[in-house]
């Protein structure tokens, strides 16, 4: 008899360990989709229903139809806008197009104050023109359509670039900014997009920074990605305003007597996202900002744990690091390189 207890005994270990993993394993089903969903932002995830008579089968049944149902709503949605875009550019085009006709009149048939009306509405048809067309570059990037010329470049070479166009805007603003490279830096991308996002991040860091703050640049090389890092000691974000910095059109309390469209960070991160890479952000009010892009240092389609990990210094080679720090010509100047 006590040769049956052990053999018994773990018979029933096990049949309870299956019966538990058989039992919660929709549970986990459920919570992997979750964390797919916000990780990726993409509604197309859905919970595995394994026996859909049973109660969290049928569960998992109602969530992908709810998911289901927020996915077309939220494509909806996109769409319209996009599609609203499209069809605003060419009479938004014509409109300025008879502006700039009737500006061009003799002086002495308008007055003063037609000129200037029309001055400004000319400004208006632009700025309009310009959010139409990132809404555009948004929505191809978002949906794979955003055809990119890749090249090979040198990020350090491209990021002194940058900093070098914003150095008039800094000294203005009494912003000192550092610049901090490991070059050269390897790295296949389509320049001008890598434009659009170093200068929306450079912009904002210096839009959003006080008089005798700083702003870091950085560019790192590891062994198949490129960081460009943004970082400045201006004025944060607020914890409520950080999840939705990325969405079209978003802008912050904090930034709303600021020019701007809102849509900077969207492009950022849809450039990014395209070149497969991705962007993430530190910040806290008063404690200024950090963004990070990271690249993969070729054009192919990185690993697919590559943009879910936060970027880890250790993957870079303390070796062959420079530090490049070399004063403006200009006299007085509170830049530092």
């Amino acid at each position: 008899m006590a040769a049956l207890v052990a053999p018994i005994w773990i018979l029933a270990v096990a049949l309870m360990v299956y019966i538990n993993r058989r039992t919660l394993r929709p549970i986990r089903d459920l919570i992997d989709t979750v964390e797919t969903i916000r990780s990726s932002r993409e509604l197309s995830a859905r919970v595995p229903v394994r026996d859909d008579r049973s109660e969290l089968g049928r569960l998992s049944v109602q969530v992908n139809a709810m998911l289901a149902t927020i996915g077309q709503l939220v494509n909806g949605m996109r769409e319209s806008l996009d599609h609203v875009a499209h069809d605003l550019r060419t009479p938004l085009a014509r409109l300025r197009l008879n502006l700039e006709q009737q500006l061009l009149q003799p002086q002495e048939t308008l007055t003063a104050q037609q000129i200037q009306a029309l001055s400004e509405s000319i400004e208006e048809c632009g700025r309009i023109e310009s959010m139409l067309k990132t809404l555009m570059d948004i929505a191809e990037a978002e949906y794979g359509l955003l055809q990119l010329d890749y090249q090979p470049l040198d990020g350090a070479r491209l990021l002194r670039e940058m900093a070098e166009l914003y150095q008039y805007s800094a000294e203005d603003a009494g912003i000192s900014v550092h610049l901090r490279a490991e070059g050269p830096i390897p790295l296949e991308a389509d320049p001008n997009r890598l434009r659009q996002v170093l200068a929306n991040l450079i912009d904002n860091a210096i839009k959003y920074t006080p008089a005798g703050g700083e702003v870091r640049l950085e560019a790192h090389a590891g062994t198949d990605a490129v960081l460009f890092r943004i970082s400045d000691s201006g004025i944060g974000i607020a914890a409520a305003d950080r999840p939705h910095i990325y969405q079209r059109l978003f802008r912050g309390d904090r930034s709303r007597s600021s020019k701007g469209l809102g849509l900077g960070l969207s492009l950022v991160r849809a450039i990014a996202e395209a070149h497969h890479g991705c962007v993430s952000e530190t910040s806290a009010p008063g404690a200024g900002s950090c963004f990070e892009v990271r690249l993969p240092a070729s054009r192919r389609r990185p690993p697919a744990p590559f943009c879910r990990n936060p970027f880890s210094k250790t993957l870079f080679s303390k070796k062959g690091v420079s530090v490049i720090i070399t004063p403006f010509a200009s006299r007085g100047s509170n830049r530092r390189w």
